[in-house]
């Protein structure tokens, strides 16, 4: 599976539950808002394989490692580790 067809998505709920996708496993957990922190914790994952391109690894860690967010025109940004970010882009479902 290429990098491109893989699913990177996570979804957060007003009970401070979050679930979502990391590659080809299901990812769930809590968090908790202050201000602009963001802590994500309990993160828990299905352990599949998912080959040798997946990024799912990277993806987990990087949630585990979230610091802060901040959100604009319909994109969230979280930031880890050594100034790092993810993004993400609100869907439909």
């Amino acid at each position: 599976m290429s990098p491109k067809d893989q699913i990177y998505n996570i979804q957060f709920h007003q009970d401070n539950t979050l679930n979502g996708m990391s590659d080809c496993n299901e990812i769930l957990g809590g968090f908790k808002l202050k201000s602009n922190y963001l802590t994500i914790d309990n993160l828990m994952t299905t352990e599949m394989y998912c080959g040798d391109t997946s990024l799912g690894d990277k993806y987990f860690k990087a949630l585990h490692e979230s610091e802060t967010y901040q959100i604009s025109q319909n994109v969230l940004i979280i930031y880890y580790g050594n100034d790092s970010k993810l993004f993400f882009i609100e869907q439909s479902l």
